[in-house]
């Protein structure tokens, strides 16, 4: 098996690849950063491929398939730096107008065109906010039983992969 250095692992990214060159994708790239910023997700490697699939469908069309979304703000000892810069800064509490037209510059994008689309989702991730909880339970049921069997599932697999050894 080979070693992987964990500190090169997860680098920072301090000049964001150009992602104009793909016309449909870059706006849904786009939108899995700004995502990921709205959610307080500072563990979304996007430009360094670490966190996103692209599923190949028919016809050869794409869509992206970003993973690994989490809250970061609601844990104490996580690092709340982005893994990559917006405009020079790494703290989504930094990000103006300004850093988003950079970012934009960088990536090729229109800089009005990403400024308007950051207010877009911003708009609406905060609408549906408080959807979530609500949507969280008709989905899994009551809360304190999801956490129940998530511990219930994550014992399981430790004593499954245990007897496996």
């Amino acid at each position: 098996m080979r070693q992987v250095d964990p500190a090169s692992r997860y680098h920072r990214c301090l000049r964001p690849s150009p992602i104009s060159s793909l016309p449909q994708s870059a706006w849904g790239l786009l939108d899995a950063v700004i995502f990921n910023v709205l959610i307080c997700n500072s563990d979304s490697h996007m430009w360094t491929a670490k966190n996103c699939s692209v599923l190949i469908g028919a016809g050869g069309t794409a869509k992206l398939a970003p993973y690994d979304l989490i809250c970061a703000a609601i844990y104490d000892r996580v690092d709340q730096h982005l893994p990559q810069n917006i405009g020079g800064s790494f703290l989504a509490a930094d990000l103006h107008g300004k850093q988003w037209k950079a970012f934009a510059e960088e990536t090729g994008l229109s800089p009005a065109s990403t400024v308007k689309r950051v207010g877009q989702l911003a708009a609406k991730v905060d609408q549906v906010c408080g959807d979530v909880p609500q949507q969280i339970v008709t989905g899994a049921g009551d809360l304190a039983r999801v956490l129940e069997r998530i511990v219930h599932e994550g014992r399981k697999r430790c004593r499954r992969i245990l007897t496996q050894l």
